[in-house]
């Protein structure tokens, strides 16, 4: 069997040859990574200024997933995360010139310092709220009651867009395996990623 459709850097690679490889860093192995993350994500809202992002602005990520690579990994994951880089760290190289800044706001299903997220925030031309669910949540042999994202993150959304005013964009990052009702977060959020 051989996986070519939709992967224009990776041609006809047999899941064999794949499969064969002892390092999780090889690059067979981590151009498909990539490429199925690049088809993973999609732009579910995009406003007329929020995205792409200018280098060298000022940018806050706020969020539990903004500065985690454990989090960000699925279920059926097992080897190292020492080749991946967290959203705040790529995003703080991809932000040349600039000054990119992060604070968690809140765990993933408890509080946090919502005021120090608020005040990076306030400070910012720009935020990147990065939440979702981990496997806390949900995994293998554990489904959620419902699709709701954890009251914690609710209450720091919120504070984020209040703080960043109507003036600032609020991009929306969303990282989760199973479907997330935003229905409170579509209005406000500049754009939105999942």
């Amino acid at each position: 069997t051989t996986y070519s459709q939709g992967a224009p850097y990776i041609h006809l690679i047999a899941f064999s040859v794949i499969s064969t490889y002892k390092s999780n860093k090889s690059l067979c192995t981590v151009g498909v990574a990539y490429e199925a993350a690049l088809q993973g994500m999609v732009l579910l809202k995009n406003g007329p200024t929020a995205l792409p992002l200018k280098p060298g602005i000022k940018l806050a990520v706020v969020g539990p997933m903004g500065n985690t690579v454990q989090l960000l990994f699925s279920d059926y994951e097992t080897a190292g995360f020492d080749n991946t880089d967290t959203i705040f760290t790529h995003l703080s190289a991809m932000n040349a010139g600039g000054t990119t800044t992060f604070e968690q706001g809140s765990t993933i299903t408890g509080a946090g310092n919502i005021s120090a997220a608020t005040a990076a925030v306030a400070a910012a031309d720009a935020t990147i709220l990065a939440i979702g669910l981990d496997k806390s949540q949900e995994h293998e042999g554990m489904d959620r009651k419902d699709t709701l994202l954890p009251a914690a993150q609710e209450a720091l959304a919120a504070a984020v867009f209040k703080a960043a005013g109507s003036s600032k964009p609020v991009i929306v990052l969303l990282c989760n395996g199973g479907a997330v009702s935003i229905d409170d977060l579509i209005t406000p959020a500049a754009a939105i990623i999942e």
